[in-house]
């Protein structure tokens, strides 16, 4: 019979500390922090604005944040290395 552990000894894959992003004056994201740990999953949800597609664009690299700092796999993706990439239309 197999059981689920909930403890772990892994260092997480993701942690995001302090994260915020602002579009001018108006802030979207305001000090997001959270670790991701390996095999785990988590939901995202929250009204209309609430900076919801700003946090995915920010972790997947695509917008920079204004504030805090992620790491990935071990890699510093703070504000001054995040790579940026036009978004487009996003």
């Amino acid at each position: 019979m197999n059981t689920l552990d909930t403890t772990t000894t892994a260092k997480p894959v993701c942690v995001v500390d302090g994260v915020g992003h602002r579009y001018g004056k108006r802030p979207a994201l305001n000090d997001m922090s959270f670790d991701l740990e390996p095999g785990h999953v988590i939901g995202l949800v929250g009204a209309n604005g609430s900076g919801k597609s700003t946090l995915l664009r920010i972790l997947a690299g695509v917008q920079r944040p204004t504030t805090g700092m992620i790491h990935q796999f071990d890699i510093d993706r703070g504000i001054l290395n995040r790579p940026r990439f036009d978004a487009g239309s996003f």
